[in-house]
């Protein structure tokens, strides 16, 4: 399995960065890394909801696997290569902290040994596009910050 995980600090409450990452298909207003987000499912909320998501000309559907008021979201990623097993990327937001820590993990389970090095490889290029994701919402919800805080 190839782990990476990115974190950030948000001068926002874990509150206000919740309210943003929970309206789950309107990432697209808040990431330049994501052209267009829509619902799959009438679910717009926990566990089973689902968003289409297009990065240029890859699609993906992400498929919430766990939602934990204000703390925790995670989500399967499909659409990549078949020689991953799975893929999930995890937000995590600190609690009574202020800054706000962030932190942003993909984890990609290869099908079989022969597959880890790709799966390294892809995890990087991930966690690439993870860092994004978090210099985004945090340009977002600190529109006048030129700094960014980065913890790893």
């Amino acid at each position: 399995m190839a782990v990476v995980e990115k974190q950030i600090l948000i001068n926002a409450s874990s509150d206000q960065v919740w309210q943003v990452l929970s309206d789950f298909d309107s990432i697209y207003t808040w990431s330049a890394v994501v052209d267009h987000s829509t619902y799959l499912t009438s679910e717009s909320s926990g566990i089973g909801s689902a968003r289409r998501i297009q990065q240029g000309a890859s699609t993906l559907i992400e498929t919430v696997t766990e939602w934990n008021e204000g703390e925790l979201l995670a989500y399967t990623l499909s659409g990549l290569p078949p020689v991953f097993r799975s893929a999930t990327n995890c937000w995590r937001i600190s609690q009574n902290e202020t800054p706000t820590k962030v932190s942003l993990t993909i984890e990609l389970l290869p099908v079989r040994p022969p597959a880890a090095l790709p799966a390294a490889i892809v995890s990087r290029v991930i966690a690439r596009i993870n860092k994004k994701l978090l210099r985004d919402l945090k340009k977002y919800l600190e529109p006048s910050i030129e700094k960014e805080e980065w913890i790893s």
